[in-house]
């Protein structure tokens, strides 16, 4: 087989590559190794995404206009949130929906697994896959946009380094009504991370693997929910020391095989629809190299600030009762809201909300 650009994994990143480049006239294969898979997730994505990325606003459950902020104390933050709403979304069913989108627009969906790399030349990239019946094919193709996630075949038979992780055990549970998404902070059910209930999910995570199945059925039990349908699932754990946006002039990285979520507030689906269409535009624009750039531009400031309050914050019960206190100032709510609901890409909210927390964190904060 031939194509322009080979997309490995069918997720946010990966479909929203093949629909923006097929969109572009380009020749690409998507690639995804289990078309029914359904990945564990709260399924939280900011309402504007949907117009950013043109998606049928169908694909929402439910519209969230509310979030509860719990501190370890057991101090309750209500938030309305303005100018935009936490969307809903069941992860099978989303990211099957944008497949289809990538097939409509013209690429071709293969189910097929990527076993490895036979060559990596200027022009061209050799690839293995195997389809569901056992049989094995090899893909020629100019570019590669690697988005099979955070545990990457493709990624790990470059040699990179494995990415930084925190570990999830979460409930995908219809009995859950909940007309608000809660964040639940406290090291008694989720160190370093924290436990959620959303309309149709409760979860937890942690960066520590031993005894996450007990903190989740203590979480569980503490907010009166009875779990079903449990799994656990490792979420990317951002560091810029560990990223990899690019591996060769045509070879890009994309979604969680890149590590971007946002550290602190762990959104991952947006991040990763963001990061497909720029490998996408800087292809098309016969430009890879441009990815890294629109990346550092947009987002890079966002990152190195949301992981310098994570590691501050969320290292002591007391830390992340100062983080609930601090955001129950109407005034850093709304910075909050420009910069995490809405996706303002305005640098003076960056820099108002950076300057919130220069009193605690000091100097630290005047390197980014």
């Amino acid at each position: 087989m031939r194509s322009d650009v080979a997309v490995i994994g069918g997720g946010p990143a990966g479909a929203i590559a093949a629909k923006t480049l097929a969109e572009g006239g380009f020749e690409v294969i998507l690639i995804e190794r289990d078309l029914k898979t359904s990945k564990p997730c709260g399924g939280g994505i900011p309402s504007t995404a949907f117009r950013e990325f043109n998606i049928p606003e169908l694909l929402i459950k439910k519209n969230v206009e509310t979030i509860d902020i719990v501190s370890p104390s057991g101090y309750r933050l209500s938030i309305e949130l303005k100018g935009g709403a936490i969307s809903i979304v069941d992860r099978g069913e989303f990211d099957a929906f944008l497949r289809g989108l990538a097939s409509k627009k013209g690429a071709t969906l293969i189910e097929a697994e990527f076993i490895g790399f036979n060559g990596i030349g200027k022009s061209n990239v050799n690839l293995r896959l195997r389809r569901k019946d056992g049989e094995e094919v090899e893909l020629t193709s100019r570019y590669v946009i690697i988005a099979d996630g955070v545990n990457s075949r493709a990624r790990h038979s470059l040699g990179l380094p494995p990415i930084e992780k925190v570990f999830t055990f979460s409930a995908k549970a219809e009995e859950i009504i909940n007309d608000k998404c809660e964040f639940w902070f406290g090291s008694d059910h989720a160190p370093g991370f924290y436990s959620w209930v959303f309309p149709l999910s409760a979860g937890t995570g942690s960066r520590i693997a031993s005894g996450i199945k007990e903190r989740f059925n203590y979480f569980c039990k503490k907010r009166g929910i009875e779990p079903k349908n449990i799994r656990g699932y490792p979420i990317p754990l951002w560091s810029r020391r560990g990223q990899f946006l690019q591996y060769s002039s045509n070879i890009l990285i994309a979604g969680d095989a890149a590590g971007l979520v946002m550290p602190l507030t762990f959104e991952g689906i947006y991040y990763a629809m963001a990061s497909g269409k720029m490998t996408a535009q800087a292809i098309i624009e016969k430009r890879p190299s441009d990815y890294k750039r629109l990346w550092r531009d947009r987002y890079l400031k966002r990152f190195m600030l949301m992981k310098l309050l994570w590691r501050y914050f969320l290292r002591s019960d007391s830390l992340a009762e100062k983080l609930v206190e601090i955001h129950r100032s109407s005034e850093v709510q709304e910075i909050a809201m420009k910069l995490w609901l809405r996706k303002s890409v305005d640098e003076e909210s960056l820099k108002s909300y950076r300057a919130v927390f220069k009193k605690f964190i000091g100097a630290k904060l005047g390197i980014i």
